[in-house]
């Protein structure tokens, strides 16, 4: 990557050696700031996410589920060297897989969306700084989950069916939206699956662009389906990964 002009930051979960990582071309892009956040420590120890924090803490057997979890986010800043006033604040994430654990999911990404709403904010005090999130990754998510429903509306209602998932044992116990104030689309569009395997196939993966900020220029297509099919499922010898790379062309609005 470094001979084709690339730099990168990795961030790694808690629990193991695997995680996240960015790469940006150094002719285009300066990278101001990067964090290697653990959404279970980001939660107890954030500032931002205090109120959230004390929401999960009225059941404590959810607190502890969710604590549990060694998920991650990086989080980075990213100037334009074309214009500097430009900014981006990219934050990669891979939420926890367990198909039943949703209403884990859903605090995850309530820790994710209050720390790019706070660092957002805090480039936007530099003055004329433009500033535009970005929010990517394997969500472990459908479209008409409560995940990606809180990430396009801004808000998610307490009684939505997703906090139910761990029975009433890990209910949150309490009346409370999440929301944010920040606009996002996927910019991959509507698609099939993003993950193709022998158990399970949907869509997971995302590239959540606010569309006020970015345009999509292209979505490259993928693969055609008798070659995802073609020796049974993902991962085979001709595909290395059980998921299928989105890629998008962006530019400035």
């Amino acid at each position: 990557m470094s001979l084709q002009n690339f730099a990168g930051a990795l961030a790694t979960k808690k629990h193991c050696k695997e995680g996240v990582a960015l790469f940006y071309k150094r002719d285009r892009f300066k990278l101001i700031s990067v964090e290697n956040k653990v959404l279970q420590e980001s939660l107890e120890n954030d500032e931002v996410n205090k109120e959230l924090l004390e929401r999960v803490s009225r059941n404590q057997s959810f607190k502890s589920t969710v604590t549990q979890r060694g998920s991650c986010v990086l989080l980075a800043v990213l100037q334009s060297i074309e214009d500097p006033r430009r900014h981006l604040v990219v934050a990669n994430t891979h939420l926890y897989w367990h198909p039943r654990a949703p209403n884990i999911r859903l605090v995850q990404m309530g820790i994710v969306l209050n720390l790019v709403k706070a660092k957002v904010d805090s480039m936007l005090s530099t003055d004329g700084a433009i500033v535009t999130p970005i929010i990517c990754g394997d969500l472990n998510s459908n479209p008409t989950s409560g995940v990606c429903d809180l990430i396009r509306d801004g808000t998610l209602p307490s009684n939505h069916a997703d906090w139910y998932a761990g029975g009433i044992t890990n209910y949150h116990g309490g009346d409370w939206t999440l929301s944010h104030d920040m606009s996002f689309i996927n910019s991959c569009g509507s698609l099939s699956y993003t993950t193709y395997v022998t158990a399970f196939t949907g869509c997971l993966d995302y590239i959540f662009i606010n569309p006020q900020q970015i345009n999509v220029k292209q979505v490259v297509p993928h693969p055609p389906h008798n070659l995802v099919t073609m020796h049974t499922a993902l991962p085979c010898v001709t595909s290395p990964s059980d998921h299928i790379a989105q890629v998008v062309d962006l530019e400035w609005a």
